[in-house]
């Protein structure tokens, strides 16, 4: 008798709650992380000319002006690791010199990116020579993360 009080009291319960049917996931739009790394893949490639100048505002002087090139090549995002590797190649066109590096970027050990102007991202440009307004044609910017 106590075991059908208890069931009876049991269903009793069940039907008096309010039922809070279970919720599929909210429907995510757009694109999945390999299709956006695909993307990124597909479209960082390149090359890019652009023109340093830096007329010095106290002598009222131009340095000569900087013809570079910044090339990026070999992109492989990677979806599994959450990743994007690259070079990338700096060309000094007026010394004939290069500045190489392999890049590799760990999408989940990012914490912060900003993009800023490149003429603004030259660190030692206006704490060591304050004079020099240095400026970049066509106006490119760049990216930089914090890990």
């Amino acid at each position: 008798m106590n075991t059908l009080f208890m069931g009876i009291a049991l269903v009793s319960a069940l039907l008096g709650q309010d039922a809070t049917p279970l919720r599929p996931p909210p429907n995510i739009e757009g694109p999945t992380l390999k299709d956006t790394l695909n993307f990124i893949q597909d479209k960082l490639p390149g090359r890019v000319n652009y023109i340093v100048y830096s007329p010095n505002k106290v002598s009222n002087t131009d340095l000569p002006p900087l013809k570079l090139t910044l090339m990026v090549s070999n992109v492989f995002a990677d979806a599994g690791r959450c990743s994007i590797s690259f070079n990338m190649l700096f060309d000094n066109r007026n010394t004939n010199s290069f500045d190489e590096h392999d890049v590799q970027i760990g999408l989940k050990d990012v914490r912060e990116v900003s993009t800023t102007k490149l003429d603004e991202v030259r660190p030692n440009a206006k704490a060591d020579h304050p004079e020099i307004a240095i400026t970049v044609d066509p106006p490119l910017f760049a990216s930089q993360t914090k890990l």
